[in-house]
C-alpha cells in the first residue's frame, strides 16, 4: 500500500468540496421544503426520536438499565446494545435543541466527515489520484444504502470507516505513539456510536 502525505492546503480544499457536494446532493431535498427526517424512507432510530436525549436517559435509568444500553428484544444478550448513542460524541452538541430541527446538520456533518475520511483514506492510504480519490470518496458517501440509512446510528460508524482504515495502515508501518492513540479514540468512538454489529465489522476490517 503506497502513502502519500496529504498537505493542510489540499486537506482544507478537500473540506470545502466536500461540504459543497453535500449541499448539492441534498438540495432537491430543502428546495422541496423537506427535512432529511421525513425524506428518507427508513425508520428513524436517532436517539429518543424527537425528544431530548436525556429524557431517553432518565427513563432508562429508571427502567434499570444503564442508559448506554437499550434493550433490543431480537438482539442477543450481548448485543442488547449501545443502540440509544446517548454518550455519541457527535450528538452531544444537540441536546440544547429540539433535534427535529437540527437533525439535518447532524445528518449532513456525518456525510460531509464520510466525504473527507473517503478522500484521505484513497489519497494517503491508497495513494490514489485527487480524481479518482474524489470520486471514490463521493461513490462510498452517496452510495444507496448509506443514504437509505442516512437517519440511523449506522452511519455514526460508516463515516468512521475510512479514517480506521488508514490509521491502521499507518500503525502497521509505524508504532509510534500517535497512531496508536488516534487508532484507540477511533474504536472508542465507535463503540460510543450506537450500533454494534456495524462497530463489530469495522473493528474486524481493521
Amino acid at each position: 500500500m503506497q502513502h502519500r502525505e496529504i498537505t493542510w492546503k489540499e486537506l482544507m480544499v478537500a473540506a470545502i468540496a466536500a461540504a459543497a457536494a453535500c449541499v448539492v446532493f441534498y438540495t432537491p431535498v430543502w428546495t422541496a421544503g423537506m427535512s432529511l427526517l421525513n425524506a428518507v424512507v427508513h425508520d428513524y432510530t436517532a436517539p429518543g426520536g424527537t425528544n431530548p436525549p436525556w429524557i431517553r436517559v432518565k427513563e432508562e435509568f429508571l427502567r434499570g438499565f444503564f442508559p448506554l444500553w437499550v434493550d433490543v428484544s431480537d438482539a442477543p444478550p450481548n448485543l442488547q446494545a449501545f443502540t440509544g448513542a446517548y454518550f455519541y460524541p457527535l450528538l452531544l452538541w444537540t441536546i440544547p435543541f429540539d433535534f427535529a430541527k437540527v437533525a439535518d446538520v447532524h445528518f449532513v456533518s456525518r456525510i460531509w466527515l464520510m466525504i473527507l475520511g473517503g478522500y484521505l483514506f484513497a489519497r494517503g492510504g491508497l495513494g490514489m489520484g485527487r480524481a479518482g480519490s474524489v470520486m471514490a470518496a463521493t461513490a462510498f458517501a452517496f452510495t444507496g444504502i448509506v443514504q437509505k440509512r442516512l437517519t440511523t446510528t449506522e452511519i455514526n460508524v460508516l463515516w468512521l470507516l475510512p479514517v480506521f482504515l488508514l490509521t491502521v495502515g499507518k500503525l502497521a508501518t509505524s508504532a509510534r505513539l500517535k497512531w496508536v492513540l488516534l487508532c484507540a479514540a477511533l474504536a472508542a468512538l465507535a463503540l460510543y456510536s450506537g450500533h454494534p454489529i456495524a462497530t463489530f465489522y469495522m473493528l474486524l476490517t481493521g
